[in-house]
């Protein structure tokens, strides 16, 4: 596995999301506190598109049925018992002005 380019820095101001793909996987880009974090872009619940919720003490929130999982981790709040399993996340970096994922 090696890092790819999966966005500006520019594109994902902070406290924000983007759904990117990279090497033809879609995944949810998170800048949370400055730090940008990767995490499989569909809920483990009924596939709600991560991007599209917020972010809520260093949680991703789906914006479906509120499923909370943490940006560093993936793992699911204990309290979304609905969440079926974690979500996967992807090793994030910068270099410059691009944020580069493994997949």
């Amino acid at each position: 596995m090696s890092f790819v380019k999966a966005a500006k820095v520019s594109d994902v101001p902070e406290g924000k999301m983007k759904m990117v793909t990279v090497s033809g996987e879609d995944v949810c880009l998170i800048n949370s506190g400055g730090k940008f974090y990767a995490v499989e872009e569909l809920c483990t619940h009924e596939d709600g598109p991560m991007h599209e919720g917020h972010l809520e003490d260093g949680k991703v929130v789906c914006p479906w049925h509120q499923a909370r999982f943490d940006v560093k981790t993936g793992k699911a709040d204990p309290g979304t018992d609905w969440a079926s399993r974690d979500l996967k996340t992807f090793k994030a970096k910068v270099e410059g002005e691009d944020v580069l994922v493994e997949v």
